[in-house]
């Protein structure tokens, strides 16, 4: 049994297919894609950080030069020239990290408000019969029994309160310490928002701990149920190593690199246009577009693709599962007399049903259940 993380469990979240290429199977090419410059800049602030509170803990106190000659050299141990940068350059990437440091130290300095008890402290966890492990940037005691689960976030997005206190992550490092620590009474979630120097915290009541258990414990099971990983666009996208392979993003990566010349010469750009075009035109007159669809298809299906990109447009291709019941139906669901309240309902809804009903008439429903699965290609943003 694998030891789950939050990372692994949000990974899966954010999209399946990332979550298969990076835990079960890893996909079978020499080279995918680098690591990505955020990345890049989160390591090398984190790293800074870390080296900062070591050095006091110590009784040194290290000047802000210091610290960023420090950020500067991790940054240039991580930097290649393979790295993702979707957007600016490595230049401004690295001047906002020197930004951050720069807040932080100049709001925490002399850094006397709490006592560092651990930094990048592994945390163990056990909720049912599953095990976690997690790293928590700098652990603190503010005063006996009161601790600190801190974190450091680069991230450009600033959440609401309610995002921070329903968080999973520092909530499950909070369940952990508890485990670990006897002496632990009170216990603050904090993250240091660097990119617009604010601190955030939050607090877990023993009720919503418990809660996080369960909901933790279900969602894990769902996830190891699993038997298919479809790609899932999300904003991360931009940022995953494995756009080159992924359906949804090798087509649009591919043509990023293409010569106005190979572009329009391209045959997934030509039956995209030919598709958009088409439809465009054809709508009007309400006749559906069939040899420009049935291109697509067959270049989805060839290049194992589901976006297909066009000059002006992009193709898209998704798989539709539909429920469907054996026309038996109707006579079980009278024999059992259930006919009146049932009837009323589409396929859909009568499979939500299923699982209030007895068992053994269930169990009879299933078996004249049919899934049918149909093409569905539509126009898109590029």
């Amino acid at each position: 049994m694998p030891t789950w993380s939050h990372s692994r469990i949000s990974t899966y979240e954010n999209c399946p297919l990332k979550f298969y290429y990076t835990y079960v199977e890893k996909p079978d090419v020499e080279e995918v894609l680098g690591d990505n410059i955020a990345l890049v800049l989160g390591k090398s602030c984190h790293e800074a950080l870390e080296w900062l509170y070591k050095e006091l803990s110590f009784g040194r106190e290290p000047s802000l030069d210091d610290a960023i000659d420090y950020y500067t050299q991790s940054w240039g141990k991580m930097w290649t020239p393979d790295v993702i940068i979707p957007r600016f350059d490595e230049k401004t990437w690295k001047k906002l990290g020197i930004r951050y440091l720069g807040d932080f130290y100049n709001r925490h300095s002399p850094f006397i408000e709490d006592r560092t008890v651990a930094l990048e402290r592994m945390v163990r966890l056990k909720i049912g019969k599953y095990s976690l492990i997690g790293y928590i940037d700098r652990v603190a005691e503010a005063s006996p029994g009161h601790y600190k689960i801190i974190d450091y976030k680069t991230t450009k997005r600033l959440q609401g309160q309610d995002w921070f206190d329903s968080d999973r992550q520092l909530a499950l490092y909070e369940i952990g310490l508890r485990q670990m620590f006897r002496d632990v009474e009170e216990v603050d979630l904090v993250w240091h928002m660097l990119h617009f120097n604010k601190e955030i915290v939050s607090r877990r009541t023993p009720g919503q701990l418990e809660q996080l258990k369960s909901d933790t414990i279900e969602l894990i099971s769902t996830i190891e149920a699993a038997e298919e990983y479809p790609a899932k666009v999300c904003g991360l996208c931009p940022w995953c190593s494995f756009q080159e392979i992924c359906p949804k993003k090798k087509h649009e990566r591919a043509t990023t690199r293409m010569t106005v010349r190979e572009f329009r010469r391209d045959e997934g750009v030509r039956v995209a246009n030919k598709f958009v075009q088409t439809k465009l035109k054809l709508d009007e007159w309400g006749i559906k577009n069939a040899d420009a669809r049935k291109d697509v298809l067959a270049y989805s299906k060839q290049h194992d693709t589901s976006k297909v990109i066009g000059s002006k447009a992009a193709v898209a291709v998704s798989t539709m599962k539909r429920v469907s019941f054996d026309p038996k139906v109707e006579k079980l669901l009278k024999k059992e007399g259930l006919w009146e309240k049932y009837s009323k309902l589409d396929s859909a809804a009568l499979v939500r049903e299923l699982e209030g009903l007895d068992p053994k008439i269930r169990g009879k429903l299933v078996k004249l259940e049919e899934t049918k699965e149909s093409k569905a290609v539509r126009v898109v943003k590029k």
